[in-house]
């Protein structure tokens, strides 16, 4: 498994179940390792997840994670995903779009 640690950027591969809410994440999710766990192997992860009642239009779940529930995003990922995102007008998270799958950066016109 890669190098992660606080801060690393990740896409869900599943559905998760909230550790702290009834609320279901959605495979495809972007969040932000916050801490990170030997034994077991785990890594506890914000999920920004859209709310349009909030001011900042987002509430945060934090759940833990196992290495096979998620892939690392690379900075060149990243942008792809935002550069996506800005392009369809959909939200970055959540979304269906896996991180594995993402076309080239020069494919995304």
């Amino acid at each position: 498994m890669e190098n992660i640690q606080v801060n690393t950027k990740i896409q869900t591969r599943v559905d998760i179940e909230s550790d702290f809410s009834d609320r279901m994440i959605p495979k495809g999710s972007i969040g932000m390792v916050v801490e990170c766990y030997e034994h077991p192997v785990g890594y506890a992860v914000d999920i920004p997840i859209p709310d349009e009642n909030l001011a900042s239009h987002f509430t945060y779940e934090n759940v833990i994670l196992t290495p096979e529930q998620f892939v690392v995003l690379n900075e060149t990922q990243m942008y792809q995903l935002l550069f996506w995102a800005y392009n369809s007008r959909k939200p970055v998270s959540p979304n269906t779009l896996i991180a594995e799958d993402v076309l080239p950066f020069s494919n995304l016109h």
